[in-house]
């Protein structure tokens, strides 16, 4: 199986200045990753920094942060009009922010990134008993395709 990934190279910059600082380290430690321009962090880190419009949205406590799956329930469970801000754990620990030992965002590394925790979502164990009927229901009817298991009622 093969995935199209989005490797910015415009945040290499940053991977090296962690490196440079001693930061790979605890990166790797806590995320179990090494610092790449594969991982979210520096790529939220960049848009933050160099897109206007992102920068005042997270200073104003409007903007979201995310990888896909965020975006998909965000979208699946309503949007602009109530939808949750949530990832799954096996997502959120992608991000280089996410101490895998808590399964919390690390603020030693959202420090480290320049990232804010307010955008972030909220992680959770999207596909288990956490997520309601209804919510699930919205998903096989947004995504026909996807196959049975995915959306489960059995925790």
């Amino acid at each position: 199986m093969n995935a199209i990934v989005w490797q910015d190279v415009r945040t290499a910059g940053a991977v090296a200045a962690i490196e440079r600082a001693g930061g790979g380290p605890t990166v790797r430690e806590k995320t179990g990753l090494p610092p790449a321009t594969y991982f979210s962090a520096t790529k939220i880190q960049w848009v933050i920094q160099n897109v206007d419009a992102a920068r005042e949205a997270v200073a104003a406590g409007r903007a979201c942060c995310g990888t896909i799956d965020s975006w998909l329930v965000w979208n699946l469970t309503g949007g602009p009009k109530g939808g949750r801000h949530i990832t799954d754990v096996t997502n959120a620990s992608r991000t280089m922010l996410m101490d895998l030992r808590t399964l919390s965002w690390d603020d030693e590394l959202l420090a480290m990134f320049a990232v804010p925790a307010e955008p972030s979502p909220r992680s959770a164990r999207l596909l288990g008993p956490s997520v309601t009927s209804a919510s699930k229901a919205r998903v096989r009817a947004a995504l026909p395709w996807l196959p049975s298991w995915a959306t489960s009622t059995r925790p």
